[in-house]
């Protein structure tokens, strides 16, 4: 199968398929179905081991990541410390795997300055010789970290930090965003109604129904989770049929499930489309 465009992590997909011929003519559409992308996890890994330079022309600082995950995305949220000319710097990151990069490297147009907090994105953009006049510096590096995607991401990673002149500095704290994952997790068929209950329209579009089949009296939860398994909705009730509002919600896949207060029943569960 190829798609038409690159899917979008933490998303909801419906498909279906007909078959056609030229002799037949086009065929009947299969009963809707579903997948979900993951949406990617990430992680923070903050250092806080003082980086201290000034007499010798750089300096390193050991970044160690215990997790060891294949990378989607990473990220340096925070570099943060002290120089006088901080027009003098450069900042360099190495995976375990290698290689090194430049997230930033020294300009001469910068005027001097004493604190510093940068953050290195590639979603950000920035021109390459600009300067700065607001913390924290948001910076498009100038080499990706999209480099490192498909590393495994434990081992050491290291921190260099290299200046011109003799001036003393340091790096109080580092912090580190690794993520990983997106990938196809759910699949299966838009399930709806039960022997005990009938929920419907499915696809809807403004209301869901919840009506039971046989009503006994009972007291049911009802209960309505999203793809990131948020509640949406939740309704404890005994009339026979329940009306729940869905037109602010947004596209996508939702989860419910219905249980028996008194929990004489076996619960019922199953999915259905916003559209």
């Amino acid at each position: 199968i190829v798609f038409p465009r690159e899917l979008v992590a933490g998303e909801n997909y419906q498909w279906r398929v007909a078959g056609s011929n030229e002799k037949c003519g086009p065929g009947a559409f299969t009963e809707l179905q579903y997948f979900s992308t993951k949406a990617w996890s990430c992680d923070t890994f903050t250092f806080t081991d003082r980086l201290s330079f000034g007499s010798v022309p750089f300096s390193s600082s050991v970044l160690e990541i215990t997790e060891n995950v294949e990378i989607t995305d990473v990220n340096v949220l925070a570099i943060e410390g002290f120089y006088p000319g901080i027009q003098d710097l450069t900042f360099r990151l190495r995976s375990p795997s290698g290689p090194s990069i430049d997230l930033l490297r020294k300009s001469q147009d910068c005027p001097q300055s004493g604190l510093f907090t940068y953050r290195f994105d590639d979603a950000f953009f920035t021109e390459s010789d600009s300067c700065f006049d607001r913390l924290p510096y948001l910076y498009y590096p100038d080499e990706q970290l999209a480099t490192y995607r498909g590393q495994m991401s434990a081992g050491d990673w290291r921190l260099f930090v290299f200046h011109r002149s003799n001036s003393n500095g340091f790096v109080s704290r580092i912090a580190v965003e690794v993520c990983h994952n997106p990938a196809v997790v759910s699949t299966g068929e838009i399930v709806g109604d039960s022997p005990e209950w009938s929920i419907f329209p499915n696809p809807a579009d403004n209301v869901l129904r919840f009506e039971r089949m046989v009503y006994d009296g009972s007291t049911y939860l009802i209960r309505v989770f999203d793809a990131a398994g948020q509640e949406m909705a939740s309704n404890v009730s005994s009339d026979s049929a329940i009306a729940l509002d869905i037109r602010s919600w947004p596209l996508g896949v939702y989860a419910y499930s219905i249980i028996r207060k008194d929990g004489n029943a076996v619960p019922v569960s199953g999915r259905f489309i916003k559209r």
